[in-house]
Formats: structure tokens, sequence, C-alpha cells
């Protein structure tokens, strides 16, 4: 009998299958270019950082955001798929602690960049289209590692708090 572990089927067709590997490895190269992308775009944006005679704040917020969202965010989103060359050894378990620390680091370093430029500016701070789009960006960010805490201690909050005293007090 065939392992259905790795079997995903819409409508009734197999797509990933013991015999049928295409889209898993088409999945596994898009995954590398997003690697590359995702590096050579923080890269490029950290080289134009130091290009800049003085670390001004300005600067700390772009390098900041970069690193923080462009890598880390990236990175710790795409840790947890199984198409990712750079986890495909790891258990479900370490790569569900490796995204949340480097969700986490990365959120924490988006909000350094919001700092810095919040003490940077003078006088209204969300003017432009940019900075709503950033504070909107940090809120829900840190809305996603608040709701990543209880999703990742969710067997030991098990054994604290049933399921079903939670779904009972919620309606």
């Amino acid at each position: 009998m065939a392992d259905t572990s790795q079997i995903v089927s819409v409508k009734g067709k197999v797509l990933v299958g013991p015999e049928n590997y295409w889209l898993q490895d088409i999945l596994e190269h898009i995954t590398t270019v997003v690697h590359v992308l995702a590096l050579g775009l923080t890269l490029f944006i950290v080289y134009l950082c130091f290009l800049e005679e003085t670390f001004s704040l300005r600067t700390w917020h772009v390098f900041l955001y970069t690193v923080g969202w462009i890598l880390l965010v990236t990175e710790g989103i795409l840790y947890v798929t199984k198409e990712n060359i750079l986890a495909k050894r790891a258990t479900s378990r370490w790569r569900v602690h490796i995204h949340w620390v480097v969700i986490m680091l990365g959120v924490g370093l988006s909000i350094g960049g919001f700092v810095t430029i919040y003490y940077s500016k003078s006088g209204n701070h969300y003017v432009s289209t940019h900075a709503i789009t950033g504070l909107v960006s940090g809120i829900f960010g840190c809305l996603a590692c608040i709701n990543g805490v209880p999703a990742l201690f969710s067997t030991s909050l098990r054994r604290i708090v049933p399921p079903n005293q939670w779904s009972s007090s919620i309606i």
C-alpha cells in the first residue's frame, strides 16, 4: 500500500503522491527562488544603507525594517513549509520552533525600525501612505506574534484548559 501521508488531492485528482512528485519539485524550486530573492534584496538594501556617510535614524529605519520584514519574516514563513530545502530534514516540531523564533526576531527588528523613524520625525507621523501602511503592517505583525504564542504552546495549554471549555465559553 502507498504512503498516503504525502498524497494531496484536489477535486479527486492526485497532485503529489508516490508516483507524482512534479508539483513538489516545482514548489521546491519556487521556494528556493524566494530564498535567493529575499537574501539578494536584503543584501542590496543593506549595501545601500552602508553607502550613506552617516548612519542616521532614517538609515536605521530602512536597515531594521529590511532585515526584519524582508529577510527574517520571509524566512520564518518559509521555514514551516515542507518544500523548504533548508528545513527538509528538520522535524515538524523543530520547524515550528525555528519559525516562531525567526518571526519574533523579524517583528522585533521591525518595531525597532518603527521606533527609530518615529523619533527622527517631528510633527505629524502618519500623513503618508507609506507611514500608514507601515503602521498597519506592524500592528498586524504584532497581533500575529501574540496569536502565535498560544499556538506554539497549544499542547501544554490543552492540559491546563481543555479545548471544550474554550469553545463553550465563547459561544
